[in-house]
């Protein structure tokens, strides 16, 4: 076991280092970071909404007032993108990110805005594009400039080219009715589909835990994952403002309160478990842990415990988290209960933010129910471990 181990650390590490410095995925996992506050502030607008129909207050302005501000924050999470990729990409390469952010902001207006007449892809449907655009102007920006460097009595050669380009792909838009939804919609949508699918959640919750067991941060994933549970958390918002079906179930509040309870591993009930132990070292560990983990931070228990690469807790740091992940989402699929559209902050408790993201109180049921199960699970784990602790406890003392 212990060289299967290794052989995983030899094969995953390179992967998961490549993951992490690769300067687009880098944008991605920034960017999203970087609109906490946008989200926070967003779900918010939406749990007063929710409450205001929930006790039956018919105040318009207020819930108008509420839907503008959803709109504004979350539901324009594409615009949001569009400024904050630019900026980093050209951070990164420690560029002047100013004519960069102006020519993306331009670029997404005249492909994704100003054809159809409306603002439908500046919520998640137009994350992809607000990911694309930033990406192409902050490659073809510093190539133009350099190509036109002989030809500086011509002002904005490079600014003007990239926006002719932009123009002819409104032009072709608008004449021929390329629009960028059709041109994209046979590949995109088996994919779309895919990645709110029973597998497909089963399967990421398995690999980000085999890893961050292996001791690589699950943050290694942020910049392809966050793309599709933000740009899904953003469509629900904006269904759940609209009084029509949630589509996805696959989103942020779902990973963050009802697939890892306590972080990554379902660590919970397990740190609940060691602040019980008869061993000093594992006491120790838990009391440095459960302030952490109830808020959703295992880095603490992750290398206090230790966790990393202890095979004794392999099974359950792997198992909790998936069958947190299936039964949370069956429950969501079958409806009985609401899927997520809001993420008031995601290191929220689990089961108060499972409450506030669906406005279900079967969600926070859901989820104490889910510790429990979790507990059981962790408990034989936790004596096998304890034992073989005590042993080498006692020993010490005895020496």
């Amino acid at each position: 076991m212990e060289k299967l181990i290794a052989l995983l650390q030899n094969k995953l590490e390179p992967l998961c280092q490549k993951l992490q410095t690769q300067v687009f995925l880098r944008a991605i996992h920034d960017s999203f970071l970087g609109m906490a506050p946008i989200s926070f502030v967003s779900a918010i607008a939406l749990i007063i909404k929710q409450f205001v129909e929930l006790f039956g207050i018919t105040n318009e302005v207020l819930s108008d007032l509420c839907g503008l501000i959803y709109r504004l924050g979350l539901g324009a999470v594409s615009l949001y993108l569009v400024l904050f990729m630019a900026y980093h990409l050209c951070h990164y390469k420690k560029k002047d990110p100013l004519m960069t952010m102006a020519l993306s902001v331009l670029g997404f207006v005249l492909v994704c805005i100003v054809p159809y007449g409306d603002l439908h892809l500046i919520d998640g449907r137009g994350i992809l594009w607000a990911i694309l655009i930033p990406i192409f102007v902050s490659r073809l920006y510093p190539y133009f400039n350099k190509k036109f460097s002989d030809l500086s009595f011509l002002p904005f050669l490079a600014e003007t080219s990239i926006v002719v380009i932009f123009c002819l792909l409104y032009f072709l838009i608008k004449t021929y009715g390329m629009t960028l939804e059709s041109c994209l919609a046979y590949a995109i949508k088996p994919l779309d589909s895919f990645s709110d699918s029973f597998v497909f959640v089963l399967f990421i919750t398995v690999l980000l835990h085999v890893t961050w067991f292996l001791g690589m941060h699950d943050s290694a994933y942020a910049g392809i994952l966050a793309p599709i549970r933000e740009g899904h958390l953003s469509i629900n918002g904006t269904a759940f403002l609209q009084g029509t079906a949630l589509p996805y179930i696959f989103t942020t509040p779902f990973w963050v309160y009802f697939v890892i309870l306590g972080g990554c591993g379902s660590l919970f009930p397990l740190v609940i478990l060691l602040n019980f132990s008869r061993s000093k070292k594992l006491k120790d560990a838990g009391k440095v842990g459960l302030i952490p983990c109830l808020f959703n931070i295992t880095e603490p228990l992750m290398f206090s415990v230790p966790i990393v690469a202890n095979m004794t807790l392999f099974i359950p740091f792997v198992l909790v988290s998936a069958l947190n992940a299936g039964v949370s989402y069956l429950a969501m699929a079958t409806g009985l209960i609401n899927k997520a559209y809001a993420l008031p902050s995601w290191n929220l408790p689990s089961f108060i933010g499972a409450y506030l993201s669906t406005g279900d109180l079967k969600a926070g049921l859901l989820v104490l129910g889910l510790l429990v199960m979790d507990g059981i699970i962790w408990y034989p784990f936790f004596f096998f471990l304890e034992k073989d602790i005590l042993k080498t406890e006692n020993n010490e003392i005895i020496n």
